[in-house]
């Protein structure tokens, strides 16, 4: 996918114009992920236009309230995140694996 911006590569699943609400989505990345790992995706892109935010884990718990309100099980809106942010290693995996706590206490928060 490329940062509108500035034409580069940009490796993300999908960007949010925050003044449009268009969501960009990267058709081959997509053609990889199961019906709850797109859900969870837009619902997270559909809350950066909503909510006005560039906040990446304000969207994460966001995306994973929708997810259980709508009634899919804690463990499959879980692992939807899991799977996306598994793939990132290293010193980039940091942010991630914050995030990914943030949003699995959210879920055991959600259902107690």
């Amino acid at each position: 996918m490329t940062k509108p911006s500035t034409g580069e590569f940009w490796d993300t699943p999908a960007w949010t114009n925050r003044q449009t609400g268009e969501i960009q989505a990267s058709k081959n990345f997509f053609r990889q992920l199961t019906p709850t790992n797109i859900l969870m995706i837009l619902f997270h892109e559909f809350h950066h236009f909503n909510g006005q935010t560039t906040d990446e884990k304000a969207c994460d718990l966001k995306s994973i309230e929708m997810c259980l309100n709508l009634g899919y099980a804690q463990s499959e809106c879980i692992y939807s995140i899991e799977r996306l942010f598994g793939a990132v290693e290293g010193n980039d995996a940091i942010p991630y694996e914050e995030r990914m706590q943030a949003v699995v206490d959210y879920a055991i928060r959600f259902n107690a």
